[in-house]
């Protein structure tokens, strides 16, 4: 499924935690600032009452993720979402303490994005890239 940035706020807005904290990682944060026009799935990194929350809604229970965290899916309108417990091998606390803000909601920096794009370099992560190398050179915005 294409969820495009307006698909995406809708689906963040219905996301109830446990009052916990959360980011949206992934590609997500390039979807927010404009970069693509849409995104596969939303990539969410939770606090510890957030994958709690998470864990105990899910159909299935939590599965392990690279480096070392631990994922579970969800799906919120049609919507596939991976929430996990840390992104690559960064503990939630870090990854939501690094968050920007966006529209209300915490996003994965773009250079944490980027970072994890190498790590993982997959075929769909080249031209992402390729794009937030670009966006970067630009130099520091309050968006990024």
């Amino acid at each position: 499924m294409s969820i495009d940035r307006a698909a995406m706020f809708g689906v963040l807005r219905s996301l109830r935690f446990g009052g916990g904290r959360w980011v949206v990682a992934g590609s997500g944060p390039m979807l927010a600032l404009g970069l693509v026009d849409s995104v596969s799935d939303i990539d969410i990194v939770g606090d510890a009452a957030a994958w709690k929350a998470a864990v105990s809604v899910s159909h299935r229970g939590p599965r392990a993720g690279k480096l070392g965290d631990r994922l579970v899916e969800l799906t919120v309108n049609g919507v596939s979402i991976e929430v996990s417990d840390g992104w690559l091998g960064t503990g939630a606390d870090q990854i939501i303490g690094e968050a920007l803000e966006i529209e209300g909601y915490l996003f994965l920096p773009l250079e944490r994005v980027l970072d994890s794009k190498r790590k993982l370099l997959r075929q769909k992560d080249l031209a992402h890239i390729e794009i937030l190398e670009a966006r970067l050179a630009l130099g520091p915005t309050a968006e990024s």
